[in-house]
């Protein structure tokens, strides 16, 4: 880029293949414009051809029933093209006056939604005020067929234009409310109250807060990554602590955090996770340890285990009111090799999490062709059930367990076996 400011970078990018079957990939971002690359040249340059917007100014592209749609920077207009084409006189369209609440028009998202007559994509407005949108038909030079299906106000917009994802014929929006989903706007769900009925119900309180640090500054992005069975919400880099995204499990709905984890972007491409560093580095989850490197020094040291921690809800275990004192926590794991962990049982909502460090050393390697019957750990393709039995103390009216480890391959957490006495209420 000619610019490598602050805004470098994040932008939004667009497949598109033209009326002679020409495959172009189209990027823009808030300060170097719009670009493409051509796939039979395997060349980038900045776009040429289009008249009305400033191609450097562009700063969104979005393709929706095969017209392109383009948006400048600090704009409430958007540009569209004429079908199947991506040069050619673009027409401007006014979104600024149904922006209530006000702002720029920050993205243009296509949503695919059975609204009693069938399947239809709509395109979806949405301002940085919080504004929300949704359009139905094909020609936006036509009331006929152009028309406003409806308008939400879902709190403010983060930094950025990677606000949305979209998965199983929905659309979801990254706001100061949380996340916001299109269906739960059509039918009235309201995400401030947490409604059980939202995807973010569990993580809402959590997000909102990271949201109102660092809402101003870029790095904000939703990705569902089918391979992993899981949505992303990844939030941007702070001073002083560590990258932190927001997991959630698709199958199970529940949520947890990925930290460490220095993501700026990511996609997914052949049933693989890549995502893009802080040190102009591509990764790819690929393996089961973190930080392998494709030519290292020492093979047989390549790589770090994959570190975890969890803490359990708090349960009164049958006694409310009443005083327990634990004496052991056995955890039941199922994996390929063993993994390293402690366990502590904490009382009466306390959210501390253990210190790392301290854990014992993982086993070795594989033992094929160097290791000994009864002394080896053997990893292989079957999973196998781990367990074991830790002490602890304290005593409390509720317990959680709260666990920390690392591991080496894929590894499941089952279930827990705690044995604890109950005592009297004071």
């Amino acid at each position: 880029f000619a610019d490598k400011g602050v805004d470098a970078g994040y932008g939004v990018y667009t497949h598109y293949i033209d009326e002679a079957g020409e495959d172009f990939l189209l990027y823009a971002d808030s300060k170097n414009g719009l670009f493409e690359y051509v796939s039979s040249t395997g060349l980038w340059a900045q776009s040429t051809g289009i008249t009305g917007p400033v191609i450097a100014d562009i700063a969104f592209i979005v393709v929706h029933k095969q017209r392109l749609w383009l948006i400048e920077e600090n704009s409430t207009k958007a540009w569209y093209m004429p079908i199947a084409s991506k040069t050619g006189s673009a027409t401007a369209f006014f979104f600024g006056s149904k922006f209530t609440h006000g702002g720029k028009l920050v993205g243009l998202y296509n949503w695919s939604v059975d609204g009693g007559d069938g399947i239809d994509d709509r395109l979806v407005a949405a301002s940085a005020g919080g504004d929300i949108i949704p359009y139905t038909g094909d020609d936006p030079s036509s009331a006929d067929t152009w028309q406003v299906v409806g308008s939400y106000f879902i709190g403010q917009l983060p930094a950025g234009r990677r606000i949305t994802g979209a998965f199983g014929g929905d659309l979801f929006f990254l706001s100061s409310y949380g996340i916001l989903s299109m269906s739960d706007l059509i039918t009235g769900t309201n995400n401030i109250y947490d409604s059980e009925t939202s995807l973010s119900f569990k993580i809402a309180r959590p997000l909102r807060e990271e949201l109102a640090l660092s809402s101003t500054q870029y790095g904000w992005e939703i990705k569902f990554l089918p391979s992993q069975g899981m949505m992303l919400v990844s939030s941007p880099a702070r001073e002083g602590y560590p990258r932190l995204q927001f997991s959630l499990n698709l199958s199970t709905r529940s949520w947890g955090y990925w930290r460490g984890v220095p993501i700026n972007t990511m996609a997914e491409l052949d049933g693989k996770v890549y995502f893009g560093d802080g040190d102009d580095r591509i990764m790819v989850m690929d393996v089961t340890r973190d930080n392998v490197l494709i030519d290292a020094a020492q093979p047989d040291q390549n790589g770090t285990p994959i570190e975890f921690s969890l803490l359990t809800s708090y349960q009164n275990y049958g006694a409310p009111g009443v005083f327990k004192r634990p004496q052991y926590i056995r955890p039941d794991f199922l994996g390929y090799q063993p993994p390293s962990f402690v366990t502590k049982m904490l009382f009466d909502y306390d959210l501390t999490e253990l210190a790392g460090g301290g854990l014992p050393p993982l086993p070795e390697g594989e033992g094929w062709d160097t290791g000994l019957w009864d002394s080896t750990t053997w990893s292989g393709s079957t999973f196998i059930n781990y367990s074991g039995t830790h002490g602890t103390g304290g005593m409390g009216r509720t317990m959680a367990i709260a666990l920390r480890g690392e591991a080496s391959d894929v590894l499941r957490l089952l279930s827990f076996d705690v044995i604890f006495t109950n005592g009297g209420p004071m």
